[in-house]
């Protein structure tokens, strides 16, 4: 079973235009309302896949309670650590003519420390549950960033870890097993640009012999790169139409910890994450994936070793 850890979920508008103008009246054609969030959407993935998965997430005010109900509804489950923090709205904002997708995000806002105790409680006593966990996203303003590491130190399970900046390399001396930064998320954690292939390379090394056991560097639909001190690899992207990216990343990580909970090896789940991606790409809303599609979809990725 999976544990699937964040703290900044979303209550999510998705608003469709045929034609979207600034500085103008413009009435959407569509308007749909999803439980959302980089922690809801891999939790929704492993579920749409037919992954055993628990989330935990917070969840605060009437925004936290609809997200709650949406959630819930799919079947998929969840650990609530109710909050006084009203739970964010994000929007989506698509306008089809031009095919331009625009992300419109609240921050999520800073949490008590006898909320953030509380959740890392729940974790604690149902560790032992868990074969694998999932810790992503952002973290709340003015947390710590070793937060992920006291969640890390309660559950000394296989973990991957899908974050950024000081918290990310807050937890590599503890070895967990895939790291999966974006291209510029790794740069912004290492301090500097890497402009080539050899300079991509040369930074996931550094997470490596920092711990990691794997890195894993997506760049939105161009070429993947694994690595682990022994072995780099390069995977095919996968060119499909395009309805609405939010949640691509997410649905990624769940793919590839629902492949991994299968009994894959790292490198033989990453197609699954890539096609996990490619199908959440296709469909309005995120994290509606389907098995067959993303198992046909992982058979068209292609890998070669570097």
């Amino acid at each position: 079973m999976i544990g699937v850890v964040g703290l900044t979920p979303a209550w999510q508008q998705i608003m469709v235009f045929n034609d979207l103008k600034l500085d103008d009246v413009n009435r959407a054609t569509e308007v749909h309302w999803c439980a959302s969030g980089k922690v809801l959407n891999c939790g929704l993935a492993i579920h749409s896949l037919g992954g055993n998965a628990v989330t935990f997430s917070p969840a605060g005010g009437m925004n936290g309670e609809a997200m709650k109900r949406r959630f819930e509804k799919s079947g998929a489950r969840a650990v609530w650590i109710d909050s006084t923090v009203e739970t964010r709205v994000c929007t989506t904002v698509i306008s089809q003519t031009d095919n331009r997708i625009t992300e419109l995000v609240e921050n999520s806002r800073n949490m008590p420390q006898q909320e953030l105790d509380a959740y890392l409680s729940c974790i604690e006593q149902a560790a032992d549950d868990f074969n694998l966990f999932v810790l992503t996203g952002s973290l709340p303003e003015a947390t710590d960033p070793n937060y992920y590491r006291s969640i890390l130190e309660k559950c000394d399970k296989p973990a991957i870890c899908d974050f950024r900046g000081p918290g990310l390399r807050a937890i590599l001396d503890m070895n967990p097993l895939v790291v999966k930064p974006n291209r510029s998320e790794l740069e912004m954690t290492l301090g500097r640009p890497l402009e080539s292939e050899t300079d991509l390379l040369a930074g996931m090394q550094e997470l490596l012999e920092a711990g990691a056991q794997w890195v894993l560097v997506t760049q939105g639909g161009e070429d993947l790169y694994l690595a682990s001190i022994n072995k780099s690899y390069k995977y095919s992207s996968l060119a499909v139409p395009v309805v609405n990216a939010i949640g691509c990343g997410d649905c990624f990580t769940g793919g590839l910890a629902w492949a991994l909970d299968a009994g894959m090896s790292v490198p033989d789940a990453v197609p699954f994450g890539i096609a996990a991606a490619a199908d959440n790409l296709q469909q309005l809303l995120p994290a509606e994936l389907n098995e067959r599609r993303v198992r046909n979809l992982a058979a068209q990725v292609k890998r070669t070793e570097i």
